[in-house]
């Protein structure tokens, strides 16, 4: 009982170590490379920023009241866990953003270096929060509603098309298109790097191998790779010869070895090698493709 306690506290401890990590992180690059270099921000942290344009408020402050309704809505329509941490990860990065404003002094150099690594350094802070089953609030909160009415999406993709419509507004407020032409470079930078972090270390290779050998090669995959192997029974559709479909999912590292083993054990054999977008299974850890539970706990 004590082991169980203290491996839940020591997995809460890490989970808001990440949570005060990407709050920095995000707010950070916000406030270093974005908001005073004439680039608009996507997302609520764009909506503050141009009422702080606007109306001179704290940026932090207007971030998380602009928040507020979007993390009740997440409450009721996600549950209460994910909602306290994602609460308290909102109010890092407002408290963050005005910790930076005082503190440090923001980037005057190249414009496109603002955008591209202010980009960065946002997509890093919203996946590390992610990592650990929260989000930065705001449109994190909507994207992550829209996919659970579409999986098929990444989280990337539904965060730059969200972002991106406010960037539109945002721009057509300023009046300014070189505004919306560097926020476009900042958003896909930030989104890359968020899909990078999200899926890129379980980002595998498919292998589709069409055999007459298909016990001997799968026997050789599973004893020298240590990957599990799908055997299909196959009949040529021109040729009418039996055979086998071989299926495997492996790491990048590993498929130059595989297609070795299906050289030297079926030179006659046809390999499809296909990039996707995720393994999730034995020997494979995709991190961040589960959603929270839709509890309200």
């Amino acid at each position: 009982m004590k082991s169980s306690l203290k491996t839940s506290a020591a997995a809460v401890t890490a989970d808001y170590l990440f949570y005060t990590a990407g709050a920095f992180i995000y707010a950070f690059g916000f406030y270093y490379f974005i908001e005073n270099n004439g680039i608009s921000p996507g997302g609520f942290t764009g909506v503050a920023a141009v009422l702080h344009f606007w109306l001179g408020l704290p940026t932090g402050a207007l971030y998380f009241v602009l928040n507020v309704p979007v993390l009740l809505l997440g409450l009721f329509l996600i549950g209460g866990r994910f909602m306290i941490r994602t609460t308290a990860v909102t109010v890092f990065i407002s408290v963050f953003m005005q910790l930076c404003a005082a503190v440090f002094r923001p980037f005057s150099g190249d414009r496109l270096l603002a955008a591209l690594f202010g980009g960065m350094l946002s997509g890093l802070g919203i996946a590390a929060v992610m990592l650990r089953g929260a989000t930065t609030g705001g449109i994190d909160i909507l994207a992550k509603l829209w996919r659970r009415k579409r999986p098929y999406l990444s989280m990337g993709l539904v965060m730059l098309l969200l972002d991106g419509a406010v960037a539109l507004l945002a721009a057509v407020c300023y009046k300014d298109l070189q505004t919306l032409l560097y926020t476009a470079v900042s958003l896909f930078a930030s989104s890359r790097v968020i899909d990078a972090v999200l899926y890129g270390g379980d980002r595998g290779r498919l292998l589709f191998i069409i055999t007459a050998k298909g016990q001997e090669l799968s026997g050789k995959i599973m004893q020298q790779l240590r990957r599990g192997v799908t055997l299909l029974p196959a009949v040529g559709a021109y040729s009418g010869n039996s055979g086998s479909v071989l299926l495997c999912a492996l790491r990048e590292p590993e498929v130059a070895r595989a297609v070795q083993l299906v050289r030297q054990t079926d030179p006659h054999a046809f390999t499809v090698i296909t990039v996707t977008g995720g393994v999730l299974g034995e020997g494979f850890q995709l991190r961040a493709m589960a959603e929270q539970p839709n509890s309200r706990s």
